[in-house]
C-alpha cells in the first residue's frame, strides 16, 4: 500500500470517528434538553441529594392572564431557614422581556412569571439575569446559601422556551464532514 493510500485511510478513519462523536453529542445533548410536560409554562424544581423535595409545574394560561405568583418554603436546616434573603434571578426570553423572576425573602423562594403575549415583569434591585434556555437551569449558587447547598439542596427553574436547537448544528457538522470525506474520495478514483 502507498504513502498516499494509507493517508487517505487514516483520513477516511478520522472522519469516520469524528462523525460518530459528533452524531453521539447530539443524541446525548437531545435526551438532556427535556421540554416541559405540555398545559406546563414554567417550572421550579428543588432537589435534595438528587430526589425531588419540591417540585411545582406552573400551568399554562390564556394569554394577558397574569400568573399568581408561586410560594416555596425555603429548605429548613436545624431550625433556620438559610435562604440568601433579597437575592434574585430574573429570565430574559430572546425578544428581551423579563419573563420569569425568582426572588428570595426570609423564609420563601417566590417565582413570578409574565402572562404570555402580556407585558414583560420589572426588574428588582441587584437582581442577576439569566437568558430562557427551555432547559433545567441551576440557580442555587444564586439564591442558597452554602450551607444549603452543602446539605445536597439544589434549585432549577425551568421555561416554557423550546430548547436551542445545538444538536441540528451538530448533524450539520457532521453531514459537512462527511461531504469532505465523499469529495475526497471521489477525487481519489
Amino acid at each position: 500500500m502507498s504513502e498516499r493510500m494509507r493517508v487517505a485511510h487514516y483520513l477516511h478513519q478520522l472522519f469516520a470517528g469524528m462523525l460518530a462523536i459528533l452524531l453521539t453529542l447530539g443524541i446525548a445533548q437531545t435526551a438532556l434538553a427535556a421540554p416541559l410536560p405540555p398545559g406546563t409554562s414554567d417550572r421550579v424544581l428543588l432537589l435534595l441529594n438528587g430526589l425531588a423535595n419540591t417540585d411545582v409545574l406552573i400551568p399554562e394560561r390564556p394569554p394577558g392572564n397574569l400568573e399568581p405568583p408561586v410560594v416555596i418554603p425555603c429548605p429548613n436546616l436545624d431550625g433556620h431557614t438559610p435562604c440568601l434573603a433579597g437575592a434574585s434571578v430574573g429570565l430574559f426570553e430572546s425578544r428581551g422581556g423579563l419573563s420569569d423572576v425568582l426572588f428570595v425573602t426570609a423564609s420563601a423562594l417566590t417565582f413570578e412569571s409574565d402572562a404570555e403575549g402580556g407585558p414583560v415583569l420589572d426588574p428588582l434591585p441587584g437582581m442577576v439575569f439569566l437568558p430562557e434556555t427551555g432547559d433545567l437551569q441551576d440557580v442555587s449558587a444564586l439564591l442558597l446559601s452554602p450551607a444549603q447547598i452543602a446539605a445536597g439542596f439544589t434549585l432549577f427553574v425551568q421555561s416554557d422556551l423550546e430548547p436551542a436547537p445545538e444538536p441540528a448544528s451538530a448533524v450539520l457538522l457532521a453531514l459537512g464532514m462527511f461531504g469532505l470525506w465523499l469529495a475526497g474520495r471521489h477525487r481519489e478514483s
